[in-house]
């Protein structure tokens, strides 16, 4: 290697692979003919039955799909957590629940279990609408 060729990049983990690609397809991400996001994301927190005083986990939480509507549906009292891989997603989020003045949601970026376990909270549910599992 010269001088002047640049330093090889280490190869991406499964996980930065999976930011990477939801990173890149964010700006499309709530489009007209992607709706179907936050419809099955508000169809599946409806279907939960969620109530007042509810607390949720939304793993793999995008761009709010269910997220915003869970942290609607359980009040202002109760929170909702939602985690996901990708910051821009994260940043769509976050962005809808400031729109909606929603001060119960907390949009965490590859937020680790441990780190949600000493919170100590007690989720009622959990929801995982949409994920990718991968492999090396």
């Amino acid at each position: 290697m010269s001088a002047r060729e640049p330093a090889s990049k280490a190869p991406l983990t499964p996980a930065q692979r999976v930011a990477a690609t939801y990173d890149a397809a964010a700006d499309s991400y709530d489009h007209p003919a992607n709706a179907f996001w936050a419809r099955f994301g508000r169809g599946t927190i409806e279907r939960l039955g969620l109530r007042l005083g509810d607390r949720v986990l939304d793993v793999c939480c995008g761009s709010g799909g269910s997220a915003i509507p869970a942290a609607e549906a359980v009040g202002p009292t109760e929170s909702v957590i939602g985690i996901d891989f990708a910051d821009n997603l994260l940043a769509l989020a976050r962005s809808k629940a400031r729109d909606r003045a929603l001060r119960n949601i907390a949009l965490l970026r590859d937020a680790n279990f441990a780190y949600i376990r000493n919170l100590g909270v007690r989720f009622v549910q959990t929801s995982v609408v949409y994920a990718i599992a991968t492999k090396p």
